[in-house]
């Protein structure tokens, strides 16, 4: 997947509407950042770095469209919440029988009640499973151990977890990869609640003016106002120091040292996947002064390399080195250690 993005801070934010959001999201990790989630990056290393993972990022606040369209005059085509679009997602695929959806999220009881709800409206089984794991469970290796086998059994390829960021982010791509049938992954925040009617979501013409998150405080005020009225607030300190220039990534200048490098035939290359890649030049170009070199050697370059040191230690020095052959990728397979994750062409580093 690839999409025309905007900034805000240090999150990349896809250029998608809802229809081609449904279009497109056939396989991945889709994240809604909202003021919270960008409060959230500024101080933890993790959550940000699951962002640069992360192969589909919509936005979930009207406060954040209305600052970047009107402030920053970098506007997205609309507001996707995890709440608006899961509904659109699973109606969007009532008829498909690929579709199979596991709950993971909310209070007791709640989960389950979504499940029935959804099915009853949809007109099948399209929620195959429901559970709503205890308070800290992703600290207890052996109820997420056991949460996965849940999951695997059940046969879902969709799995919505819905237990508050950056919680369920964070489970996600802990777990991921022990997910063997799951092929698309979304975290929806409360959205299992408003399904199950626990939670009564704002009237549209309040979440349209951006003031959800003031309904939401009134319904849960002990919960929520240190959130909304205390931590919040900095996000429009963040975002005038981005309009006039002074806003600094807190994880710019280690972005590089993140990057695992392999060595093959003598030349380094950044063992990264082309969706991390995109994110990592995005960030890596925030400085307009800054001449960032990317090389994409191939065959050719390594036998060059053989005969050539001075060239050898240009490709090795650049700031970004990355695959661009499917000889070396394939060949790199058969090395345990250093196998490389991704092919990445030219057209790549230049789109």
């Amino acid at each position: 997947m690839i999409s025309k993005r905007r900034k805000l801070l240090n999150c990349s934010i896809d250029c998608l509407s809802m229809d081609e959001l449904l279009q497109k999201f056939e396989n991945g990790v889709l994240i809604t950042p909202n003021v919270d989630h960008m409060m959230t990056l500024q101080e933890d290393h993790e959550f940000y770095m699951i962002y640069q993972k992360a192969d589909y990022v919509v936005l979930d606040s009207q406060v954040i469209a209305f600052v970047m369209k009107y402030f920053l005059c970098t506007p997205i085509p609309e507001k996707i919440s995890g709440s608006d679009f899961f509904p659109a997602f699973y109606d969007y695929h009532k008829y498909n029988p690929d579709i199979k959806i596991f709950l993971l999220g909310g209070r007791p009881g709640a989960p389950e009640k979504a499940m029935e709800t959804i099915n009853n409206k949809i007109g099948r089984n399209i929620v195959i499973g429901a559970h709503s794991p205890s308070m800290g469970f992703e600290k207890n290796a052996d109820e997420c151990t056991s949460i996965v086998d849940m999951i695997n059994n059940s046969g879902a390829t969709v799995l919505a977890v819905g237990v508050g960021s950056p919680k369920q982010e964070k489970w996600i791509y802990q777990y991921k990869e022990k997910l063997h049938n799951v092929k698309i992954f979304m975290g929806i925040g409360a959205t299992i609640e408003f399904e199950a009617g626990y939670v009564h979501r704002a009237p549209a013409w309040i979440s349209r003016a951006g003031l959800e998150w003031f309904y939401r405080l009134v319904q849960e005020p002990g919960r929520l106002w240190r959130r909304y009225l205390i931590r919040d607030l900095p996000f429009f300190w963040l975002v005038l120091k981005q309009m006039i220039g002074l806003y600094q990534n807190p994880y710019k200048n280690i972005l590089n040292s993140e990057i695992k490098k392999v060595l093959i035939e003598g030349i380094k290359f950044n063992n990264i996947t082309r969706q991390e890649f995109k994110y990592f030049i995005n960030d890596l170009s925030e400085n307009p002064k800054r001449n960032n070199f990317i090389v994409t050697p191939n065959v050719d370059f390594l036998v060059r390399a053989h005969k050539d040191n001075e060239f050898k230690e240009i490709i090795n020095n650049a700031d970004f080195s990355v695959c661009d052959s499917a000889i070396v990728y394939n060949c790199s397979k058969l090395l345990p250690k250093n196998r490389l994750r991704d092919k990445i062409t030219g057209f790549d580093a230049m789109s």
